[in-house]
């Protein structure tokens, strides 16, 4: 009788600061880096990085082998020296992060800025409700707390 072994590798699932990481990528704070970051990542590492809350991207440093080592937000792929400045996540989005097997490079970290602090420069705006022909001011300095003008 032949026995047949069978292995299986689980990645662990780090969560902290608004993220869920699986893989070669670590939280610090509110923010995720590459392996290593600020030192050189490694050759064949790769990351899953789910939002746990909605957000908008701040990009602190990312240096990576142009055109091969990649990092993907919300379908558009990252490499070089532009990454995901700006981009808004909402719960659950996910970031892929995966190198080759060549050059490698500085890294990257990117954290996670809470929209109401990333929208700072908003200071009120207007919403109109056709419900009852009113107009509300609404300041996100307040949390979204509005009033009627009209």
């Amino acid at each position: 009788n032949a026995t047949t072994t069978t292995s299986t590798t689980t990645t662990p699932t780090t969560t902290g600061g608004g993220w869920s990481v699986q893989g070669n990528c670590s939280i610090a704070g509110r923010c995720v880096t590459s392996a290593n970051y600020p030192s050189q990542y490694g050759n064949f590492q790769g990351c899953t990085m789910t939002a746990l809350e909605a957000g908008t991207l701040q990009v602190r440093m990312f240096a990576t082998e142009s055109g091969f080592d990649n990092l993907v937000v919300g379908g558009l792929t990252y490499s070089g020296e532009v990454g995901p400045q700006g981009v808004e996540l909402a719960f659950g989005d996910v970031l892929s992060w995966a190198s080759d097997g060549s050059e490698t490079n500085t890294g990257w970290k990117i954290c996670l800025a809470e929209l109401e602090a990333a929208d700072s420069s908003v200071v009120a705006y207007l919403v109109a409700d056709p419900n009852n022909n009113r107009v509300q001011r609404c300041a996100p300095a307040d949390r979204g707390a509005c009033t009627t003008v009209a």
